[in-house]
C-alpha cells in the first residue's frame, strides 16, 4: 500500500525531484552446476543522493529448473536493511526490504540463493515488478537466466569408439584435459538388448585398466585390446564402458557404447617368416567351437608333425609355434583341419632354409 503524505507541498516536490531519476536494476545470465547452491547477483546503478531506504520485487522463474532458498547481503548495498524472503510460493521469490538511512552508491543491491537440481536445464529470472520507496525513482529493469549443466567432470572425453579385428576388440578414446586422473577401468558387458540400455540390465565386469595422465591440458589418447577368444559361442553384442578414477578415489562413469559382433571367420594364415629357420609362428581363426588338427607334411606328402591332433578349442583366434629341427631343406606344407558345425580344410606352403 502506497504512502499518502499530508502536506500537498511535500508531495509536489517529492514527485518533482524523482520524476527524473531512473535506476537500472539487473541480473545476469549464470550458468551453475547440477546439484549446487548459488548465490546471484542483483545489481544496481548509483543510488547517491535518492533516498533509497526500501525496495521490494518479486522474481518469477521456472521451479522445475531451480528453487529459491533465500538472500545474502553480505557485501552488499543493502548490508544495513532489515529484510524479508517468501519463499513459499511457486514459480516466484519475494523480496522485501528497508531501513532508516538511505543507501549510496552503485554495484551489487542483494544476492539471490537459488538451488539447482541434479539434472540440467534452463529458466529465465522475470522481475514481475520492482519498487523502489513505493515507486520513486523508478526501476528499469534487465532480466537474466539460470543454466544448470552437468556435474563437470575431471577428465573431458571427445572421444570414445571401437574397432574390431577378427576376434578382438580394440576400444580407443581421447581426453581434451584432465584434473588429477588416476586412469580408466574398461568394464565389459555381454547383452542382447538393443542399445541404449540402463546399467542395470547388464552385468558389468572389469576387464583392465589403463593409466592416466594425472592432470594435463594437452590432448591424450588411450587404447585398450579385448581379446574374444574365450566369450561363449552365442554372445552376439556386447557393451562397454570406462570406468574414470580421481586421484582421490572417486569415480565417472562414461555413456555405454554397442558392439555388434562381426562373426569369426575360418582363416589360415601364411607362416611368418617365410622362409623360416628351423621355427616358425602359425596364426589361425577357429570360427566356432570344434575340434582342430594342424599337421606338418613334406613334399610327398607324409605327415612328419602333428602340431594339434583332434583338439577341442573354442572359437577365437590362435597362433602356434612349429619347430622343424633337424630336416632338410626344402617345400613343406602345414594343413589346418576344423571339424564342428562345419568341417573345414585348408593347406599353405612353407619353405624351410638351413
Amino acid at each position: 500500500m502506497r504512502k499518502i503524505l499530508s502536506s500537498s507541498i511535500l508531495c509536489a516536490f517529492f514527485l518533482a525531484a524523482s520524476s527524473f531519476a531512473q535506476v537500472s536494476v539487473s541480473i545476469p545470465d549464470t550458468s551453475v552446476n547440477s546439484s549446487s547452491t548459488v548465490l546471484i547477483p542483483v545489481s544496481v546503478s548509483d543510488l547517491t543522493g535518492l533516498d533509497v531506504i526500501s525496495y521490494n520485487f518479486d522474481l518469477i522463474y521456472d521451479s522445475d529448473i531451480v528453487s529459491a532458498t533465500g538472500y545474502s547481503t553480505t557485501g552488499t548495498l543493502s548490508s544495513g536493511l532489515s529484510i524479508s524472503a517468501n519463499t513459499s510460493k511457486t514459480d516466484t521469490l519475494t523480496i522485501s526490504a528497508g531501513g532508516i538511512f538511505p543507501l549510496s552508491g552503485n554495484g551489487v543491491l542483494i544476492n539471490l540463493q537459488f538451488q539447482t537440481p541434479s539434472s540440467p536445464g534452463v529458466t529465465r529470472l522475470i522481475f514481475d515488478g520492482f519498487d523502489f520507496n513505493e515507486g520513486n525513482p523508478t526501476a528499469s529493469l534487465t532480466n537474466g537466466s539460470i543454466g544448470v549443466d552437468s556435474e563437470p567432470l575431471p577428465v573431458e572425453l571427445s572421444l570414445f569408439t571401437f574397432s574390431q579385428n577378427k576376434n578382438t576388440i580394440e576400444l580407443t578414446w581421447t581426453t581434451t584435459s584432465e584434473i588429477n586422473n588416476y586412469g580408466f577401468e574398461i568394464e565389459r558387458a555381454e547383452t542382447d538388448l538393443d542399445y541404449p540400455s540402463t546399467a542395470s540390465t547388464a552385468q558389468w565386469i572389469k576387464i583392465g585398466f589403463v593409466r592416466g595422465n594425472g592432470t594435463t591440458t594437452v590432448p591424450k589418447k588411450y587404447w585398450f585390446m579385448d581379446d574374444l577368444s574365450q566369450l561363449g559361442e552365442n554372445i552376439t553384442r556386447l557393451k562397454y564402458r570406462l570406468k574414470q578414477i580421481d586421484t582421490n578415489g572417486k569415480f565417472h562413469l562414461s555413456h555405454p557404447i554397442l558392439v555388434i559382433l562381426q562373426p569369426f571367420e575360418f582363416e589360415l594364415s601364411q607362416n611368418y617368416p617365410n622362409p623360416f629357420n628351423s621355427s616358425c609362428l602359425i596364426n589361425y581363426t577357429i570360427p566356432q567351437n570344434g575340434f582342430v588338427s594342424l599337421k606338418i607334411y613334406d613334399c610327398l606328402g607324409r605327415e612328419i608333425n602333428a602340431v594339434l591332433n583332434e583338439s577341442f578349442m573354442i572359437k577365437g583366434r590362435y597362433q602356434s609355434v612349429l619347430d622343424l629341427v633337424n630336416l632338410p631343406t626344402g617345400i613343406y606344407y602345414y594343413r589346418l583341419n576344423f571339424s564342428g558345425f562345419n568341417n573345414i580344410q585348408e593347406t599353405k606352403k612353407m619353405l624351410l632354409i638351413e
